[in-house]
Parts: C-alpha cells; sequence; structure tokens
C-alpha cells in the first residue's frame, strides 16, 4: 500500500515483504530432480528396449535349435527302430537264447 503526502506525492509504502528466495530454491531442485528423472526414464526405456530385442533374438535362437533337436531326436529314433528291425530279424527269440546259454542274460 501506497502513502501519500497532503501534496500527494509518495511518503512511503507499507506491505508485507515474503523472502521466497527457500521456495525459488526449492522449485529449482524440483526441476533439476524432475529433469533427471526425466533423463533416468529415458535412459531405461531404451534398456528395456534393448533387452527386447536380445530376448527376441534369443528366443529365435532357442526355437530354430529346438527344431534342429527335434529332428535329430526323430533321426535317431527311427535308427533305433531300423536296428531293432534288423535284431529281431536276425537273432533268435530271447527264450531260446536263454534255454540255450543258462548263466547269461540279454540286455
Amino acid at each position: 500500500m501506497i502513502i501519500y503526502n497532503e501534496d500527494n506525492s509518495v511518503n512511503c509504502y507499507q506491505g508485507i515483504i515474503r523472502d521466497i528466495s527457500e521456495r525459488k530454491r526449492a522449485e529449482e531442485a524440483l526441476f533439476r530432480s524432475l529433469a533427471d528423472l526425466d533423463l533416468a526414464n529415458k535412459e531405461l526405456h531404451q534398456l528395456n528396449e534393448t533387452l527386447e530385442h536380445k530376448v527376441e533374438a534369443r528366443t529365435e535362437a532357442l526355437k530354430k535349435e529346438k527344431k534342429h533337436l527335434e529332428i535329430n531326436s526323430k533321426e535317431i529314433n527311427g535308427s533305433i527302430q531300423y536296428a531293432k528291425r534288423i535284431q529281431a530279424s536276425i537273432l533268435p527269440p530271447v527264450q531260446r537264447l536263454e534255454d540255450g546259454f543258462l548263466d547269461s542274460f540279454v540286455y
């Protein structure tokens, strides 16, 4: 509030003065913290994208390896079945072997 003299010149000012320096420092610290958080958030987002790409690539590699193992497993099982058929056609029945060789076993 302005207080005037009788001749309308300013005599004095009357009012309340508040020091907002601490508030300004707190606001500046808040803005710096927000900027730091924003930067950290961007870095985490980039890291997350990188990890997602690595997981996708590893998943694809594992799928290919699984398919390869399945093919190998089928081939090996086919070979084992073929060998069993050959053995069954060549070897006599197990009971006949056990009767002929009393102290033996057939695995």
